[in-house]
């Protein structure tokens, strides 16, 4: 993580709004109901990967917003004219042209903003249809790695796809996050499987198909781009829900992660990541620095064999396992625990809340004893 100076101070902002704000691919809007309740739950999450001195963008009406995050020395503001003279760098959870004219109506300089081209081309990678792209080439460079997306602009293609897998498929929309747009869908679709189809084809201009996989592990690997290369920061393993919903990361270093993989698939990891920090910076090249993660996950075959998935989702923004990873560099090789979101009324004794501001759910760590307490092995 780049170290902050006098006079250079990096500047947090979290924006759940930002596929939102990408799949209207329009400066204007406004965040919908549940955007909104995560950024006045969970506006200083950010503050977590922040170092002393750094600011964090906290909402006018917030409490604590004088609160030094978690004793770090981290400073809470609004955007004010006067605190763009400190900044050296914004790092958002999303960069998207929505929060590039909030900022600049709110006076952030030029310097510190991407320029429309650099937006345009970030909201074209950030398609699903990228998927499969990164598949091609990573099963090219690692033949031993499994994963197909087909992309489909019409639904004959829809319809073909299909037809082409094997048992179920799963749908997802071209811009979506933590599992949200992405739906079951048979090999035939329904009446509603079809109506939901055609809406997503007209609204977006295209739709993903996979094939459904069984997965043992679901896990990602964080990334940063940074001027020109590609920088792994780390692994991240994690949990969704039934619908695919993202529901919770593990805290813990990244050997004690890497046991919970089946053997044979291990070795396959480290290539796939070798081959991502050579493509990464070619196939990114003209987005804003930032980081960035790439959802995997390991599959049981029919014949009993793991194999690895490298690119179920490619997520160019900042990513929870982003944050569970800054928690176990804080808590150090004590720190085994779970990250999830809890409502204030489930909070118990055994949960650090994160984010001591929340009114309605919060970001908690739950230590724990083994990685056997954890939701894989339940």
């Amino acid at each position: 993580m780049p170290q902050t100076t006098a006079m250079t101070h990096r500047l947090f902002i979290f924006n759940p709004d930002h596929e939102e704000a990408l799949a209207e691919g329009s400066p204007t809007g406004n965040p919908g109901k549940a955007a909104r309740m995560m950024a006045a739950n969970a506006w200083s999450l950010p503050g977590l990967l922040a170092e002393k001195g750094d600011y964090v963008v906290c909402p006018a009406k917030a409490v604590f917003r004088e609160r030094a995050h978690n004793g770090l020395g981290l400073k809470t503001t609004d955007l004010t004219t006067g605190v763009w003279d400190d900044i050296g760098e914004i790092c958002p959870w999303g960069w998207d042209g929505r929060l590039v004219k909030q900022l600049s109506r709110l006076g952030a300089p030029q310097r510190l903003l991407p320029n429309e081209e650099a937006i345009d081309r970030l909201r074209r990678l950030s398609s699903r249809q990228t998927v499969g792209t990164v598949l091609e080439r990573l099963k090219a460079d690692v033949p031993e790695v499994c994963g197909e997306s087909l992309w489909c602009t019409t639904f004959d293609e829809v319809v073909a796809a299909l037809a082409d897998i094997d048992g179920q498929a799963v749908a997802k929309v071209p811009w979506s996050c933590s599992g949200r747009g992405v739906f079951r869908v048979n090999r035939h679709p329904d009446k509603a499987q079809s109506a939901r189809i055609g809406r997503i084809l007209e609204r977006q201009g295209g739709i993903e198909i996979q094939p459904f996989y069984c997965a043992c592990l679901n896990f990602a690997m964080e990334f940063e781009l940074r001027q020109g290369r590609a920088d792994y920061l780390g692994m991240s393993v994690f949990s969704s829900l039934p619908g695919g919903q993202y529901s919770g990361s593990l805290v813990a270093p990244e050997s004690r992660l890497r046991a919970l993989f089946p053997p044979t698939v291990v070795p396959t990891a480290e290539r796939v990541k070798a081959a991502l920090l050579s493509l990464l910076p070619t196939l990114l090249c003209g987005i804003p620095d930032g980081p960035l993660g790439i959802d995997m996950m390991v599959c049981e075959t029919a014949d009993g064999e793991f194999r690895l998935n490298p690119c179920i989702e490619l997520n160019l923004r900042r990513t929870m396992g982003h944050v569970a990873i800054a928690l176990t560099d804080r808590l150090g090789t004590k720190g085994l625990g779970l990250f999830s979101f809890k409502h204030i009324s489930a909070l118990t004794t055994d949960d650090g809340n994160l984010t001591p501001e929340a009114t309605d759910f919060a970001a908690v760590w739950t230590k724990l004893q083994t990685e056997r307490e954890c939701w894989w092995y339940a």
